[in-house]
């Protein structure tokens, strides 16, 4: 099982996407959901998640920002970016 980390600023769009995938489904668990770049690479030093689902444009550490960070210390992590219009 794939654990997930699903990153966005806004929290309709985060509470919404974590209810409506099925995770185990996708052979996934979402293991957390954070609202900006910082929370989230804290979290990923912590939890380890093989995927990240992140938005691009977040205060503080946006998607980019926060995938060149953590590539160098989590080279296998897997990301997924969201971006609205």
């Amino acid at each position: 099982m794939y654990k997930v980390l699903l990153v966005d600023d806004e929290r309709m769009i985060l509470d919404g996407i974590s209810v409506i995938v099925d995770w185990s489904q996708y052979e996934t668990q979402l293991i957390g959901k954070a609202m900006n770049g910082i929370e989230a690479y804290d979290f990923i030093k912590k939890n380890k998640p093989d995927i990240v689902i992140t938005d691009i444009t977040m205060p503080g550490l946006d998607g980019i920002e926060l995938v060149k960070k953590a590539k160098l210390e989590y080279p296998d992590i897997k990301w997924i970016f969201l971006s609205g219009v």
